[in-house]
């Protein structure tokens, strides 16, 4: 049976977050599993026992400002990018080293998740040595998207960032959209949306540059009904990556126990996980 365990981790700048993490004996694989906005990391936990099971080690992220996390953003508390991946994940890509040092790193994530995971990957290459999984994400260039879907989301990579300007924070539990988040956060994200570049304020890395010259397997999973990250979003986010080896998966229908969109895969992991899976055979 797989250890569940809650690991402590904190950070210079004060910030401290749990690492859920699901350890099986003998694990062959790592898994640093990033998830997306305004989602607790705790509800990834059903897909981590699964992947367990299969050997692979599964140490759940949580991000600033959720969960576990002892910050929650406001006009006063904020963060973007650079905090997210110098401090944060560092600090959770440390304890996935110092808990399974033997085994074969991989890397992935949902949504915002698996964008700031091909990020990292970029930066930290042996983060992702065997493998970059990337679920229902992709980039959020407004141009990859569909019409008239992409007019939408532009409207709201303009005016997201401003709401949270004004208001110190998004207000994302009102406003129905992620949860309560650091406005340089929205900022970087829009940069991102706006451009279809990964710029990152007061961070010299030309992420780009980096995820076109690791050449990791890059699996992606994506779902029929997602409008948040169509084909071309995700197609998008792996051609940025040097590696010829470019699986995707899309399920048009599941097995009856949960929605192909954003999040309803999250209820029944089980067709996901063997998707990613079965990259490793």
């Amino acid at each position: 049976m797989s250890n569940v365990k809650i690991i402590h981790a904190s950070v210079d700048d004060g910030h401290e977050f749990e690492v859920i993490s699901v350890i099986p004996p003998d694990a062959k694989y790592s898994l640093m599993w990033m998830s997306a906005m305004g989602v607790a990391a705790r509800n990834y936990l059903p897909m981590a026992n699964i992947l367990a099971e299969h050997g692979i080690a599964v140490f759940l992220h949580e991000w600033r400002g959720i969960g576990s996390s002892n910050w929650r953003a406001s006009r006063k508390c904020d963060w973007g990018y650079r905090q997210l991946l110098e401090l944060d994940m560092q600090k959770t890509f440390d304890i996935v080293e110092q808990h399974a040092p033997n085994a074969e790193r991989i890397l992935g994530g949902h949504s915002l998740g698996g964008q700031l995971a091909s990020c990292f990957a970029g930066w930290v290459p042996r983060s992702a040595a065997v493998g970059l999984w990337l679920v229902c994400t992709g980039s959020p260039y407004y141009r990859t998207f569909p019409f008239p879907n992409n007019y939408g989301v532009f409207a709201s990579y303009v005016l997201l960032p401003g709401i949270a300007t004004l208001n110190g924070h998004l207000p994302g539990k009102t406003l129905r959209f992620a949860g309560n988040e650091a406005r340089s956060v929205l900022r970087d994200w829009a940069r991102t949306a706006l451009t279809g570049k990964y710029q990152v304020r007061t961070m010299a890395h030309d992420f780009d540059a980096l995820m076109a010259r690791n050449p990791v397997p890059v699996t992606g999973v994506i779902m029929a009904k997602d409008w948040l990250a169509p084909r071309g979003s995700m197609e998008f986010l792996q051609s940025k990556f040097a590696s010829s080896a470019k699986a995707l998966t899309e399920f048009t229908e599941s097995d009856g126990s949960y929605e192909v969109d954003h999040f309803g895969w999250m209820k029944s992991p089980q067709q996901v996980a063997d998707a990613l899976l079965a990259s490793l055979s």
